[in-house]
């Protein structure tokens, strides 16, 4: 567009009047409400595919219910991660995955696996509160 930046400013200041910003709330609303089941199916279709790609399955005890599975950043730092990339739900999150070409720093793990590394610094199914060998990351005696 020759004329780019020129029309994303009127369209800027066409935003700040309040009759225009209603209409677009109402607009919005109403095509989410319409294409609410296809947009839960395409983050769904978007989240299996990520698991897919990292195995499918919970590093730590083996869970393969899609339901039950959460990307972990194998060191830490996720908050950080999402703050500094303005991700803001796990929706996002797999779809920034997919943009990155699926990143080496992250794996998967079932929920509770993830909350205990998170709580207690190990996960409950590590026997005397060992990880497994070849284990990497949060978690890890090395």
């Amino acid at each position: 567009y020759e004329h780019k930046d020129e029309i994303l400013q009127q369209s800027r200041e066409r935003s700040k009047i309040p009759e225009v910003r209603a209409n677009r709330k109402r607009t919005g609303d109403a095509w989410y409400q319409d294409n609410k089941a296809w947009i839960a199916q395409r983050h769904q279709d978007i989240k299996l595919k990520v698991l897919q790609h990292y195995g499918g399955r919970c590093q730590c005890c083996g869970e393969t219910n899609p339901g039950f599975l959460v990307m972990d950043h194998i060191y830490g730092g996720g908050t950080q991660e999402r703050k500094d990339n303005k991700k803001i739900s796990s929706k996002h999150f797999y779809k920034w995955i997919q943009e990155q070409n699926y990143p080496p720093h992250l794996r998967i793990l079932c929920h509770n696996c993830n909350a205990g590394l998170a709580i207690y610094g190990y996960c409950p199914h590590w026997p005397n509160k060992k990880p497994p060998e070849g284990w990497l990351g949060v978690g890890s005696i090395s």
